[in-house]
């Protein structure tokens, strides 16, 4: 008998499907799952953009999931990144990371660019505002 994927957890069925590799119902169920996940991200940082940049329009970017474009009258176009994260790193490397990655791949694309750090823990949010 199998389980209710639609009832388990992202991490449960994660579980679950590495023990059960030959599964395709349980691997389906699990990407569905993340893309669930992503899209209401996707969303909620869309509407966030949005609320705090009346004068310019928000745009997914097609090259990349993560990605926004953020588009003025002028022409001036600033690259959003979403950085999707579950905890703060002990250093400050992973940002640096994060942010070098992110201007070498679209730095001739936009005229500036920007991260946003998501996360759904609280306590991470806090200190990511501080940081």
């Amino acid at each position: 008998m199998k389980p209710d994927f639609q009832m388990m957890t992202k991490r449960e069925l994660r579980t679950y499907m590495l023990s059960h590799r030959d599964d395709d119902e349980a691997f389906y169920a699990y990407v569905d799952k993340v893309h669930e996940v992503n899209t209401s991200i996707y969303a909620a940082v869309s509407e966030w953009l949005q609320a705090r940049n009346l004068n310019k329009s928000v745009h997914k970017t097609p090259k990349n999931s993560s990605w926004f474009i953020l588009a003025d009258l002028s022409g001036d176009r600033t690259g959003i990144k979403v950085q999707n994260v579950t905890s703060l790193p002990t250093d400050r490397k992973f940002m640096e990371i994060i942010i070098g990655e992110s201007s070498g791949n679209y730095n001739q694309e936009f005229s500036h660019y920007k991260i946003v750090f998501v996360t759904k823990n609280e306590t991470v949010a806090i200190q990511l505002e501080k940081d």
